[in-house]
């Protein structure tokens, strides 16, 4: 497979670098397939363009400032196709090209070019999605719950537009037709392709629309709440107070309020086994919640979420656990360095309260971009497992879009036990810390 690196700067193109290796490493370090030592944002071992079967991967080699494919940030590996750019950390650009070398432009092949555009103007964008592209035809399936969703969303069906497709894009996402892609890209992508395949130029677009018209879920202010203090309500009104408080949380969350009834007990129950940390953390936090708060809401995020630092550390900014996770947020250190932290040489950003918070942000942010803003509980049960692992879970179910959540997880078994409670540990954090935590002894005459 003949392919190139051409640098571009400022649209000129300058140096071209031939991949000849099957694990081609760029950086600043000298003896690298191609040493950009110039470059100072660049990392020493940044980047590796592998190969895998017949087309290029690439994959960030943990560098300090990250790499963009086509102006999104990289998080896993991808597959490149040709006219990528590939961006090494806001400094330096390079276009990904595959074939002769003799035409300027390099890239997709003039004739799978011309070809395709005869396609789409006969209607075949399916098929010149995969010319150039260089992806497999779509399922039959999948292209019909995509046009199925949006006859439902010119029709004014909101509800049912997303559920088809949602389906539509589960189908490609459960057999392979995304796994090229990277995780905070997956959705975008999907839409993209599906897209592309039926003739509909900005289906993302009409499926952002659609999910906001259905969700439409009640604002804080439509909600008509007792107040009832938490810790002063005696044990038999606890339980009602606790399930209201519960939902008030979920709303702060932008989160739709219904939830079984045992998960009400699962949060009393986490409430009580864990009081006293509970309230040593609370204690511990309080200082550091302005700043927790105000890092959030700069990336969007809901405030609230502050209390995953309560449950990962305590609030303690030099914890370090046995798997050596450290910080308030309780960052690996291969996490960290993906999010911006220094780890090593004497420096560890992860214990710096600011700095680590500000990533946790956006790595929360990158996974409520993959799992949905309306289904924020994946992305807090993925912080716990891990995004790969929460991915290979949806993939059990028979529909991982429109039947995907939390709960479903849950009541399928598919997540491990310390996943399942990390959620209702979360809830019992953010409601104790809002509404006030009851003492065992109440807690448990309520029958938790």
């Amino acid at each position: 497979m003949e392919a190139r690196l051409v640098q571009i700067k400022d649209g000129r193109r300058l140096e071209k670098t031939a991949i000849r290796t099957a694990q081609f490493v760029i950086g600043r370090d000298s003896g690298l397939d191609l040493s950009v030592a110039h470059a100072s944002r660049v990392s020493r071992r940044h980047a590796m363009i592998g190969v895998h079967g017949d087309r290029h991967t690439l994959t960030d080699l943990g560098s300090s400032n990250g790499t963009r494919v086509n102006g999104r940030a990289l998080r896993e590996t991808v597959y490149l196709s040709p006219g990528d750019e590939i961006e090494l950390a806001d400094e330096i650009t390079f276009v990904y090209e595959v074939g002769d070398d003799e035409e300027e432009g390099g890239g997709i092949p003039m004739v799978a070019i011309v070809v395709a555009a005869l396609l789409i103007i006969a209607g075949g964008a399916g098929v010149a999605w995969w010319l150039t592209r260089g992806g497999p035809e779509l399922p039959e399936e999948a292209l019909h719950l995509a046009e199925e969703g949006v006859e439902a969303a010119r029709d004014g069906s909101p509800k049912v537009a997303k559920q088809k497709l949602d389906a539509a894009a589960g189908l490609l996402y459960k057999h392979g037709y995304l796994d090229d892609v990277g995780r905070a890209d997956v959705k975008h992508v999907a839409f993209e392709r599906l897209g592309a395949g039926i003739g509909e130029k900005d289906l993302y677009s009409l499926y952002r629309i659609a999910s906001e018209e259905q969700r439409a879920p009640p604002k804080r202010d439509e909600v008509k709440p007792t107040g009832c203090p938490l810790d002063r309500v005696p044990p038999r009104d606890l339980r009602a107070c606790l399930s209201e408080r519960i939902e008030m949380v979920l709303l702060d969350l932008r989160q739709d309020t219904g939830f079984p009834d045992s998960f009400v007990d699962e949060v009393g129950k986490r409430m009580r086994i864990e009081n006293q940390f509970l309230r040593d953390s609370l204690a511990r936090g309080e200082p550091l919640v302005p700043m927790l708060r105000r890092e959030l809401e700069a990336a969007h995020m809901p405030p609230l979420l502050h209390y995953l630092a309560l449950i990962e550390s305590g609030y303690k900014s030099k914890a370090v656990s046995p798997a050596k996770a450290a910080g308030l947020w309780q960052f690996m250190p291969a996490t960290g360095k993906h999010y911006g932290l220094q780890v090593g040489s004497g420096r560890d950003d992860r214990i710096d309260n600011v700095k680590a918070t500000r990533a946790a942000a956006h790595y929360l942010r990158d996974l409520t971009f993959e799992f949905g803003g309306d289904d924020l509980l994946l992305s807090l049960a993925s912080y716990n497992r891990g995004e790969n692992g929460v991915r290979r879970a949806l993939k059990r179910l028979d529909d991982p879009f429109s039947d995907r959540s939390y709960w479903r997880l849950v009541e399928q078994g598919l997540l491990p036990e310390e996943t399942a409670k990390y959620v209702p540990r979360f809830i019992a954090a953010a409601v104790a810390g809002e509404a006030g935590l009851p003492d065992v002894e109440v807690l448990r005459a309520a029958g938790y």
